[in-house]
């Protein structure tokens, strides 16, 4: 499958996960083994947030028409699943619990319409700013992932509020972002693997390992520290050292010392890797990243999944991450490689 027909596929894919609930939301998940009557999950509110930058980019591209589809998730996220509180729920819309995680995640999507078509949900996205504020500065038990746990992926929340703070010119939240920030870089450690990466603690998918990565790279570009800067960059060549080492095989899991669970790959995490990577290639004109992202990528464009167009979580897809499901962020992953790498010009590649 060439690139143009990959992008075809995922965002049929996507359409259809939003077609299925009449444009509120985008189910979780595709799976026959899960849900064998209609194959489609209830849609998931945080994922139906990040996916709204990508559809946006591909109306900007002029790859697809997506501007009804944005529209109507937008309209879904801020009428009918934003809480009282201002918060979005934790797993799906009839969660009355708030999650700091997936609130970031949908803050993406709010940005991103502003930005592109105007601030018709404006009032939503102030009352979203306002609980941030409130969960960062009490420490809330919103912005545990877990009871006493605040895994080292949620460099993923930093990113988004530090974007929402520059938006609104909120010095109180990109203090808290900071505060968020500095907590995460120490509990990760100093070495080349980022502790506590995990849902559980240091073994980590590589999912949840390019979060933390992917996280640190873009709150970097909001407030750039020459200390983080090269923290990130030794986790890049940490990855990339057990790369090579298992001769361009990502492993679905990795623990503290690179050792990685080579019984399946996590397809969502290699997707994410090639983003990081051609990012990092073009932020720093570097060569090597570029090529280490391409073959990433060729490497997952080869894997055939149904329907067409869906990326399940692992391979083979009993793996352990999603088992026997098809993600809508791991099509989202993929979608966003894809047009990233369209970008890149030929003399690059």
């Amino acid at each position: 499958m060439d690139i143009d027909q990959a992008i075809q596929a995922h965002f049929s894919f996507i359409k259809r996960s939003i077609d299925v609930h009449g444009g509120k939301g985008s189910s979780a998940y595709f799976s026959l083994i899960h849900h064998p009557i209609s194959a489609w999950s209830k849609p998931y509110p945080e994922t139906t947030g990040y996916l709204i930058p990508t559809l946006i980019q591909l109306e900007q591209q002029g790859v697809f028409p997506t501007k009804n589809l944005v529209e109507s998730c937008m309209q879904w996220l801020a009428e009918d699943v934003q809480l009282a509180n201002g918060g979005f729920p934790s797993l799906y819309a009839d969660n009355n619990q708030a999650s700091l995680f997936n609130s970031a995640q949908i803050a993406l999507g709010f940005l991103a319409y502003r930005n592109s078509f105007g601030q018709k949900y404006m009032d939503a996205e102030e009352r979203l700013v306002d609980w941030l504020k409130m969960v960062l500065e009490s420490e809330d038990q919103s912005i545990h992932y877990k009871q006493g746990f605040i895994p080292t992926y949620y460099t993923r929340v930093v990113w988004p509020v530090l974007a929402l703070a520059k938006g609104h010119g909120d010095e109180q939240l990109r203090k808290s972002a900071f505060v968020l920030f500095d907590k995460l870089m120490e509990q990760m450690g100093n070495q080349s693997f980022p502790l506590l990466s995990g849902f559980d603690g240091d073994q980590a998918y590589s999912h949840t390992i390019a979060y933390t990565v992917r996280g640190l790279l873009e709150s970097l570009s909001y407030a750039f520290n020459k200390e983080y800067e090269g923290r990130l960059l030794d986790l890049v060549e940490g990855q990339l050292l057990a790369l090579d080492q298992a001769e361009g095989v990502l492993a679905g899991s990795y623990n503290k010392n690179w050792i990685g669970d080579f019984s399946y790959r996590c397809l969502t995490g290699e997707w994410q890797w090639v983003i990081i990577l051609l990012k990092l290639g073009l932020q720093y004109q570097e060569e090597r990243y570029l090529q280490y992202g391409k073959r990433l990528m060729e490497k997952a464009l080869q894997v055939q999944s149904y329907p067409k167009g869906a990326v399940y979580g692992s391979k083979p897809f009993w793996g352990k991450y999603m088992r026997f499901k098809a993600p809508n962020w791991a099509a989202k992953f993929a979608l966003d490689a894809l047009l990233l790498y369209k970008t890149i010009g030929n003399d690059q590649r």
